[in-house]
């Protein structure tokens, strides 16, 4: 009616009342639970009745509700639920829609009702910052929310798509589709790992063995990142994965702690924690990062370099001298391989020293067994620091600063059976969507020129992340940076221990140990490997001082946005050197390949 359009354009301090005795519509004011609620009021008379529609009547007005009322509704509704904070008013939507199916007589008033009348809507407040603490099942309301664009995503990229190209004949899409794609990919990764990440630690509560409980933290803790990262690798993406890697050991030792430093130190002027439970955690993640680099650090020291020249030309020693070029004699270029007479030179606009492909390295053969012995020690390191603090020495995480009840975990009580359903669901739906995640980032790079590197560092690091940094700033901002803390260092160490050996191994399986057909190394760049101990000993350093507040945390977020930084312009240079370029050493090892006919399917490059 009428009355109703303009009760909804200023619904505040109005009641939508009924006589006592008719059927209830079910009160919702602020005070009302999230999802339902099945207290009526009694109050008041007085208002405007409205006529009781007959049969006919009242079918024909369902049919017009149906097709022309209750879609704005819903819509309405939903937008107001998404957002969170508006919830008062997805709920008054609801409220209204179920009366619009019902025609029953309601009366509009604008003043407080007497006796003998029940409120059916009433609200004070279109918003109400509250509802963001809401939960539903056990997960907050903000994260059930995302939910929708895990199956959109997947309409999208796995029946949309495909009609796509079948009528258009078209095997790609242009521009916005790629971003769209992207976007939503992320949203649905949120939701999926905070689930996958809260039914594992139902699990492992539930656990009677510690050994049980440790092994499904160790096997299911980076599942979205290995999922993500094996994804990469199918798709010959090494570089983006050793980037995603270093971001998210980054992310973990950075970002994290950086962010619930600052939010923790707003609200709380100093929090203390056990120094000598940070000293653990600290030992064991500087452990985590020297194996982790040291077939780095090996190569680096011992590998060989090439001297790249770009704009090179063939000049005589005369025009060297009148335009200054530098000069590479011909014969000492490569023996026997260029026809150039005696006498004349490559001029090149410009050369630098670079690290000889690992392709064309002999000493990286060396590092790959490095790399081996490094990915059978480095889970059982892990292994003994589990045991470590979580059996034998447990009384090293007592702080005796326990005065106030501070925040901690607050997983819901799930059973085994759903704990298992929802983990296997999710992983499933995460899989699927991490293959949408990479189709769409692909091209997306290759069209705006994002660096791959710049791209791992800040997307596939952080987004799977996500939710344990929400946790870590939650738990902050209630009095429990300890807490903070140790989400951050364990994550770098389940990393460091756990998701690079299984990277390698699985790289090794699907590509062999050749570098060049997309197979994971454990030869980092030089600039991952130093930004990685630089973040280590900043926060060992933070760590042995018992305290956080806002300034240290404002520290660790500006040396991560330094890095993030500097790995723009490390992937713009590294583009740079991918353009062609004369290089000697390349060039005399691409002649001899050829000529043995080694190619991706080998399973290890011989270049002796």
């Amino acid at each position: 009616s009428l009355k109703m359009a303009k009760y909804h354009l200023f619904p505040f301090g109005k009641y939508v009342c009924q006589h006592k005795g008719q059927e209830r519509l079910t009160r919702v004011d602020e005070d009302s639970s999230l999802l339902q609620s099945r207290d009526d009021v009694s109050l008041g008379q007085g208002g405007e009745e409205l006529a009781a529609a007959g049969p006919v009547a009242h079918w024909l007005y369902v049919v017009f509700s149906c097709i022309f009322v209750a879609p704005f509704h819903m819509f309405v509704f939903g937008c107001c639920w998404f957002v969170v904070i508006f919830i008062p008013m997805a709920k008054l939507n609801l409220e209204a829609m179920k009366w619009n199916f019902r025609a029953k007589e309601i009366d509009l008033l604008e003043g407080y009702p007497g006796p003998g009348r029940d409120v059916l809507i009433c609200t004070y407040k279109a918003a109400n910052i509250c509802y963001t603490k809401y939960t539903v099942g056990g997960m907050n309301i903000m994260l059930v929310n995302l939910l929708p664009f895990v199956f959109i995503s997947l309409f999208i990229g796995y029946c949309l798509e495909p009609i796509v190209h079948l009528s258009s004949g078209n095997n790609d899409w242009q521009g916005a589709p790629y971003i769209v794609k992207l976007f939503l990919s992320l949203f649905s990764i949120i939701p999926l790992t905070y689930y996958i990440g809260t039914a594992i630690s139902s699990l492992s509560a539930q656990t009677d063995s510690f050994a049980a409980g440790a092994v499904l933290n160790a096997t299911f803790g980076s599942i979205c990142e290995l999922i993500i990262y094996c994804s990469a690798i199918a798709r010959k993406l090494p570089d983006l994965v050793q980037a995603g890697v270093t971001g998210s050991l980054l992310g973990v030792m950075l970002l994290l702690p950086g962010l619930a430093m600052l939010l923790g130190g707003i609200k709380y002027k100093e929090q203390r924690f056990s120094r000598s439970a940070a000293g653990v955690s600290s030992v064991l993640l500087l452990l985590s990062i020297v194996a982790a680099f040291l077939p780095t650090l090996f190569f680096i020291n011992f590998g060989a370099h090439e001297m790249s020249c770009g704009g090179c030309s063939v000049k005589d020693a005369d025009q060297l001298l009148d335009e200054n070029s530098i000069g590479i004699p011909t014969d000492d270029i490569i023996s026997n391989t260029t026809d150039l007479e005696a006498g004349f030179y490559g001029a090149c606009q410009y050369c630098y020293t670079r690290r000889v492909d690992l392709l064309f390295d002999p000493l990286y053969q060396k590092a790959e067994h490095i790399s081996f012995a490094s990915a059978f020690l480095m889970p059982i390191a892990y292994a003994i620091g589990l045991w470590f603090t979580l059996k034998t020495h447990t009384h090293i995480y007592d702080f005796e600063d326990d005065d106030e009840e501070k925040g901690g975990h607050d997983a819901p009580e799930w059973s085994r059976p759903k704990c298992v359903v929802i983990l296997c669901v999710c992983t499933l739906l995460f899989a699927a969507l991490s293959e949408e995640l990479l189709g769409a980032l692909d091209p997306i790079l290759d069209e705006y020129g994002i660096p791959e590197a710049f791209a791992g560092l800040t997307i596939i690091a952080v987004v799977p992340n996500t939710a344990e940094i929400v946790n870590a700033v939650q738990f902050s901002m209630q009095g429990n940076f300890a807490l903070s803390l140790e989400i951050g260092s364990s994550a770098a160490v389940q990393i460091a221990l756990i998701q690079i050996p299984i990277l390698f191994l699985f790289s090794i399986a699907i590509h062999g140990s050749n570098p060049d057909c997309g197979s994971f190394t454990l030869v980092f760049p030089a600039m991952d490997m130093l930004a990685v101990i630089f973040s280590t000993l900043i926060l060992t350093f933070i760590s042995f001082e018992g305290k956080s507040n806002y300034f240290t945390g404002s520290v660790l977020l500006i040396v991560y946005v330094l890095f993030v930084v500097t790995f723009w312009f490390i992937g713009e240079q590294t583009q740079l050197e991918e353009e062609p370029h004369f290089s000697p050493i390349r060039e005399f090892a691409e002649r001899k390949y050829q000529y043995q006919g080694l190619n991706c399917s080998d399973s290890r490059s011989d270049v002796n």
